[in-house]
């Protein structure tokens, strides 16, 4: 219950319809988690933003893909696999400015360095070309274990000078969004 996916779900796709010459990558470690967490949501988001599917947006399952019909820009949702899966990767007609991974824990579920290694590819990959601004989102759950991998990568990534941190919990939505059991 943080929220914090339905806060990115938003957040992308605000950018979606606000920004000009903007698309996203959505991404999660494993294809197969694609369709029933991060697409669902985003599609969610959209409609929260009063966006109308067909009107305002396509959206498609093969591929993944938000289209937004008045600004051009597009989300892509893709698995990591493999890092090859993204290598190329490319909107033809708009840069790619935005790439958010969720649930990042199962890129470090082996070492510091396998996660490191695939961020780093993922973010070389997606960054060329932009030369106004460039943003990587991450999402995740800390685990119980302080020194699990995930969180020795997020401790030295709190101490760069160009990472802003957000921490959300179901008190940052509206009560509608997660219902009464829930809450109580």
């Amino acid at each position: 219950g943080t929220t914090k996916t339905s806060k990115n779900a938003i957040q992308v796709s605000y950018s979606g319809i606000s920004e000009k010459d903007c698309s996203i990558v959505v991404m999660r470690r494993n294809t197969n988690k694609i369709r029933r967490s991060v697409y669902s949501e985003v599609k969610k988001a959209c409609s929260r933003l009063g966006l109308l599917e067909k009107i305002d947006y396509k959206a498609t399952v093969s591929p993944f893909q938000i289209h937004f019909k008045d600004t051009g820009n597009n989300i892509f949702f893709t698995g990591v696999d493999s890092i090859d899966d993204v290598k190329g990767f490319v909107d033809e007609n708009k840069p790619i400015k935005i790439v958010w991974i969720d649930e990042l824990t199962e890129f470090f579920e082996k070492s510091v360095e396998e996660g490191e290694e695939m961020i780093d590819n993922i973010e070389a990959t997606f960054s060329r070309g932009n030369d106004d601004w460039f943003v990587m989102m991450f999402s995740f759950n800390p685990p119980r274990n302080p020194n699990h991998p995930i969180m020795q990568w997020y401790n030295k990534m709190k101490k760069r000078n160009d990472v802003s941190h957000t921490h959300t919990t179901y008190l940052d939505v509206p009560p509608e969004w997660l219902g009464k059991s829930f809450i109580r």
